[in-house]
């Protein structure tokens, strides 16, 4: 087995080196990284997205995939979300179905997104699944997408 955790963590240390092909730009209010113009060819094996999906829109999922397949490497590199999420159009616990009730409240263009759902996006842009979801703690889960292996 793969050591996910430690792939990550030795992506995110990359990242922040100064042979990183990404500029960091930081300013009292925000801080990201942007491309720097050396970048082109550049591909993470790995990317992390924590706590997104469902407090945003569900074009900033469409946009999330559709960036993933083009920094992923083209050949296994993985996606992963995590957070609450819905499986076969049913919510897993009480508190992620009042959680969803309170999202779409605030902003009835957010709601805990079905796993469903998100495995047709993925597979609209090209991405497959590549696990099973494993569950973590306060109902949330982590699921993850790979680039197909040809």
């Amino acid at each position: 087995d793969v050591n996910w955790p430690h792939i990550l963590l030795n992506e995110i240390e990359s990242s922040s080196s100064s042979s990183s092909p990404y500029t960091s730009s930081s300013s009292s209010s925000s801080s990201s990284l942007t491309p720097s113009s050396s970048s082109s060819s550049f591909k993470f094996q790995v990317l992390f997205c924590a706590n997104v999906v469902h407090i945003a829109p569900w074009k900033v999922a469409e946009g999330l995939f559709a960036g993933a397949v083009s920094l992923l490497q083209p050949a296994g590199g993985r996606l992963f979300l995590y957070g609450p999420f819905k499986r076969g159009g049913q919510h897993t616990a009480p508190s992620n179905a009042a959680f969803d009730v309170n999202l779409r409240e605030r902003n009835p263009e957010w709601g805990v997104r079905d796993m469903d759902d998100l495995n047709a996006l993925a597979a609209k842009v090209g991405l497959v699944p590549a696990d099973d979801a494993i569950e973590m703690p306060a109902n949330n889960f982590i699921i993850s997408y790979q680039m197909p292996s040809s």
